[in-house]
């Protein structure tokens, strides 16, 4: 909860941005990027495992699905 305070009250927090759920939900990294996304009135976008695993199928995904935010 620290750290997602911390991501929305920096100087310059980026509001309303389409995040893709990159990580395993079993990853504790995936909170944060819910979270963050939420928090700042964004919008959260599911990837299939198969889609994530494929380079060619994963670029594709994010331009169709207009993808502006991406955790690595």
């Amino acid at each position: 909860i620290n750290l997602i305070g911390w991501q929305l009250g920096g100087p310059r927090p980026e509001r309303g941005l389409r995040t893709l759920q990159f990580t395993s939900l079993g990853f504790d990294v995936s909170c944060e990027e819910m979270f963050s996304t939420w928090g700042s009135g964004g919008t959260l976008v599911m990837i299939t495992e198969e889609q994530r695993r494929d380079p060619e199928r994963l670029l594709d995904f994010l331009g169709a699905h207009r993808i502006e935010r991406v955790f690595q």
